[in-house]
């Protein structure tokens, strides 16, 4: 579980037992504008850039509208005791290199941005909320939950210039990515009877409406790869490039790519979240390793962990911890023939490092 929400779960048991109305935090003007920079990195919709509102349920944040340097004037003016957590000074993070490297750049080239930012803030709030109102006023009748399945009837938008964004509002509470919305609309346009997959539903359609199913437990832990077509509706899509080793362009030092020899490669290959126990043998290494100790020293934030994927072969042996480290099984020798290069998308790397 992520440390937050482990800590907000211990400030809701203290506000309960203690009889208080509501839990107040100290984010600042300046944790929205971080917040709104790693968001729109990561690939966000309006919702992502909006950033924190005043009052979120039992959760208050009084100081948005003071920056950080305002607050600090307050307290020496008041002679207030402060504390300054030493991880927020390490280049580690992204969330810091943001704050310490980026923050100073735009200051120095754009001197005023930081004034208008929070009147942004405001003018996409507003847009998020017209735009969710919209949706419920046009769309709320043809979403229905059926037994164990979500029913959406999308005839009549398919044709929409907002067709994707409309799907993703839909579709994104089920962990479903931006990417297999733009699939999803182009399926109900013209591809009946198309299926997709998240780590815990899979849609299925049929004309212009589709079902969202939860997956069971066993469906929720392998994928199976068994052609080289590009991957679109998997968890993490992949790219597939065979190469004959004399016209071979290279390897990439970007960790979205990962190569090995085809001719070595056991068939169907398996894409499933990692799990406690797991090993494998890393390329260059001539023992095993957990893979839990990689993670440890990738510096992968516990929270992130959730979205960590092994590609295995049929034996369920691990060749690639995605996005972070091959194996040494089917790795390339002089004696390969054919190359296989998988490339996943840029996102599914930076999202492990947040």
């Amino acid at each position: 579980m992520a440390a937050r929400a482990l800590r907000y779960q211990w400030f809701e048991k203290i506000r309960h037992e203690q009889g208080y109305d509501f839990i107040c935090t100290a984010h600042q003007l300046d944790d929205q504008k971080e917040t709104f920079f790693i968001n729109l990195l990561r690939g966000t919709g309006l919702n992502g850039l909006r950033g924190l509102e005043p009052l979120s349920g039992k959760i208050l944040h009084p100081l948005l509208f003071a920056s950080r340097n305002e607050i600090m004037e307050f307290i020496a003016q008041e002679q207030l005791p402060y504390r300054i957590d030493s991880s927020n000074l390490h280049h580690d993070y992204l969330r810091n290199k943001i704050r310490l490297k980026v923050f100073p750049l735009l200051d120095k080239t754009y001197p005023g941005w930081s004034t208008h930012f929070e009147y942004t803030l405001q003018r996409l709030a507003f847009a998020a909320d017209v735009f969710e109102d919209y949706l419920r006023t046009n769309l709320k009748d043809r979403i229905i939950e059926h037994d164990d399945e979500v029913r959406v009837d999308f005839s009549g938008f398919e044709n929409s210039k907002h067709a994707v964004a409309f799907l993703y509002e839909i579709i994104k509470g089920f962990n479903f990515n931006y990417p297999q919305a733009i699939h999803l609309a182009e399926a109900l346009k013209n591809s009946p009877g198309k299926k997709f997959l998240s780590p815990t539903h899979c849609i299925y359609t049929k004309g212009s409406t589709f079902c969202i199913q939860q997956l069971r437990e066993e469906q929720r832990t392998t994928f199976s790869i068994s052609s080289l077509e590009d991957i679109t509706d998997y968890p993490v899509p992949f790219k597939f490039r065979l190469y004959n080793k004399d016209n071979f362009p290279g390897f990439q030092k970007n960790p979205r790519f990962a190569c090995f020899d085809y001719d070595r490669l056991n068939f169907p290959l398996q894409l499933r979240p990692w799990r406690q126990g797991d090993y494998f043998q890393p390329l260059g290494m001539k023992g095993r390793k957990k893979v839990s100790d990689l993670l440890i020293h990738q510096k992968i934030p516990l929270y992130r962990k959730k979205d960590v994927w092994l590609l295995c072969d049929k034996d369920d042996e691990v060749i690639w911890v995605v996005g972070l480290r091959t194996s040494e099984h089917a790795k390339i020798t002089d004696d390969t023939q054919n190359i296989l290069q998988i490339e996943i998308p840029q996102e599914h790397v930076d999202v492990l490092h947040e």
